[in-house]
């Protein structure tokens, strides 16, 4: 049902309409037509809110079946409908629908031996797909090309030059496929476990050297985009701000001088540099570069929630409360929340606890649909971060021990402080988490000093200064963990009391 629902979601984002096998419209009051202004209002989730509306009598699910599969081949027919000139698209992903649009009519023009219709345009799609860099494309016309003149045309002038075309971007695409490989070994290593890694970096380090020689030689957008994010990747899995802030700047640089806007590649390292910025304490800097991640980021894209979950991490660091709350309802009431994949949700839903407790320390205006805390409900409600033993489950950890020391739980709080410390020895260190082991320490204290306010500001004294001296800067854990400043919730822990 996800794919139904997202292709209909996304084909009306595109003024598209399934039509039935005449090529008209699909009739409104048709079993068909009310299945799909279903899955358009919200009234259709599932299979059986289908069965339900549809079949209420016989709920027949045979019937049901054969719909639902007449229904996917219809939505999948009409995407042939889709014209990017149409639609809000960037000039790159206009001439990347374009081009592979006009490839597949070369395609059927050959099958039906229309040749020399054929060759012609396939000749003007070259000339756009070098200018795009669609090097796969490139690699296929190049081929075509090569058959052409050497079975059809017997052009050895024009077979050599093809050869030659061929053989420049079968290279380009072998750089490609190897940057692209290399990049997707580190995104595994790090998706379902955000946790500092020094595997990560050292394995960052041995690809980046891998891929330089090619980075050097072509400059494909593919083959920068993926070789530097694995160079970038050698800074930041040790948390380098600056040597990563230096090298999204010369990235940058490259993206910026293409013929046309590299769009995903400048999302890509202007995030990474809002990024830096945080960790830098750059905020001024920061706010410019989440203006520009959000200027060239369609919204409701994957990139477009991405740089809100780094924005709102900029409002939480410069306590811009009243702006994080506008962020958090901008994510939520976005139709595409409900396709984000389930780890992210999960980050939001953080963000929405750390939000909350903001809030009810009277310090960030509180939202109309803000997420309510209650301990039991709160140690299911993400399954992903709790298996993050030394990631995003120690964000999880923190803000419930906060939420119960504001609603003055001590009970549960001291109930707690065993298995709290038993994870601290398990799964933190002093290399990778320092200044959450420092954080967690304090806490601790809280309890063991029996929730006195002077004896527990006694004992974290030196707590306190050493997290002062420890700072993001040199930290080594993943900036994902630390989503407020502990020291502003130290704070706010101490109000508690």
């Amino acid at each position: 049902m996800q794919d139904i629902l997202e292709m209909v979601y996304t084909l009306s984002q595109n003024n598209l309409q399934p039509l039935n096998q005449a090529g008209q419209p699909i009739e409104e009051d048709s079993k068909m037509g009310l299945f799909i202004e279903g899955l358009r209002n919200g009234g259709i989730n599932s299979d059986e809110d289908a069965l339900r509306m549809l079949y209420p009598e016989t709920a027949d699910g045979a019937s049901y079946r054969k719909l639902k599969s007449n229904l996917r081949d219809r939505l999948l027919d009409s995407v042939y409908q889709f014209d990017a000139q149409k639609g809000n698209h960037s000039e790159y992903q206009k001439a990347y629908y374009e081009c592979h649009r006009k490839w597949l009519i070369v395609k059927i023009l050959s099958g039906l031996n229309a040749n020399s219709s054929a060759l012609a345009l396939a000749k003007k799609i070259l000339k756009e797909g070098e200018k795009y860099e669609f090097t796969l494309l490139c690699v296929d016309l190049a081929s075509y090309l090569m058959i052409q003149y050497s079975i059809r045309e017997d052009n050895n002038k024009k077979y050599a030059e093809a050869s030659e075309l061929f053989n420049h971007y079968l290279a380009i695409y072998k750089a490609e496929c190897l940057a692209e490989k290399l990049y997707t070994e580190l995104v595994s290593m790090q998706v379902n476990n955000r946790s500092s890694s020094k595997q990560i970096y050292e394995e960052a380090v041995r690809g980046y050297r891998q891929i330089q020689p090619s980075l050097a030689q072509f400059k494909s957008l593919k083959l920068q985009l993926y070789g530097n994010i694995v160079g970038l990747t050698t800074y930041t899995a040790i948390n380098d701000f600056q040597g990563a802030l230096d090298f999204c700047c010369k990235t940058i640089e490259i993206f910026e001088v293409k013929p046309y806007q590299a769009i995903a590649s400048l999302q890509v390292f202007n995030y990474q540099k809002l990024l830096c910025c945080i960790q830098l304490k750059q905020f001024e800097e920061g706010q410019k570069s989440a203006k520009y991640c959000f200027s060239i980021t369609r919204e409701g894209s994957f990139n477009w929630f991405k740089c809100h979950e780094l924005y709102i991490t900029l409002c939480f660091y410069t306590k811009q409360y009243e702006q994080a709350k506008k962020v958090l309802d901008l994510v939520y009431k976005n139709d595409r929340f409900q396709f984000l994949p389930d780890q992210v949700k999960e980050i939001w839903l953080l963000y929405d606890y750390y939000a909350a407790y903001l809030g009810a320390m009277g310090r960030m205006p509180e939202r109309k649909d803000a997420v309510r805390f209650k301990a039991g409900k709160f140690d299911n409600e993400m399954p992903l971060f709790s298996k993050d033993k030394n990631g995003m489950n120690v964000s999880r950890m923190i803000i419930k021990f906060l939420f119960l020391l504001q609603t003055r739980a001590y009970c549960h709080i001291v109930n707690e402080s065993e298995a709290i410390e038993r994870y601290c020895y398990r799964y933190l260190n002093e290399n990778e988490t320092q200044r959450t082991l420092c954080f967690m320490k304090m806490l601790l204290q809280i309890p063991h000093n029996g929730f006195a306010l002077e004896d527990i500001r006694n004992k974290t004294a030196k707590l306190e200064e050493k997290l002062t001296q420890n700072s993001f800067l040199v930290a080594a854990q993943r900036n994902e963990i630390e989503i407020v400043p502990y020291e502003h919730l130290w704070e706010l822990a101490l109000l508690s009391l």
